[in-house]
């Protein structure tokens, strides 16, 4: 497997149906050939064979999957982690919703009934682990 990036362009923002793709890409511990990838996502897309050839072309283009071509067929593999990736819109979602506040972001989830009270305990292990 190549080695993943361990950062993107930080404007580098996918849209849904290339998430899509780059999810099944980052479930697989092997690289995935179109046909693969295009059944893993049939239950959920109506989409054609034609359009994720289209999809992963852009992902490739882009620099998030590396395309490798054995014979006539094309396997894929992502060049971007998913956790960096996570991250970094993490971080970006943060920005531009809550103009940078964690406890805002934090305050929305526990009013919205987000966060079990397991994941509340959770979190607090965790600030006290950091300290």
């Amino acid at each position: 497997m190549p080695q993943q990036k361990n950062q993107i362009l930080s404007e580098e923002h996918l849209p849904d149906a290339e998430l899509e793709i780059m999810g099944v890409l980052w479930r697989s511990d092997e690289p995935m050939k179109t046909a693969d990838i295009h059944k893993a996502l049939e239950k959920e897309k109506n989409w054609s064979i034609s359009t994720v050839h289209a999809l992963l072309a852009r992902l490739t283009e882009r620099g998030f999957v590396e395309l490798e071509k054995r014979g006539r067929l094309k396997y894929y593999t992502p060049l971007v982690a998913k956790d960096n990736y996570q991250k970094k819109e993490t971080k970006s979602f943060l920005r531009k919703f809550y103009q940078n506040s964690a406890k805002s972001l934090i305050a929305t989830l526990v009013e919205e009934q987000a966060v079990t009270p397991e994941e509340w305990l959770e979190l607090c292990r965790m600030f006290e682990e950091e300290k």
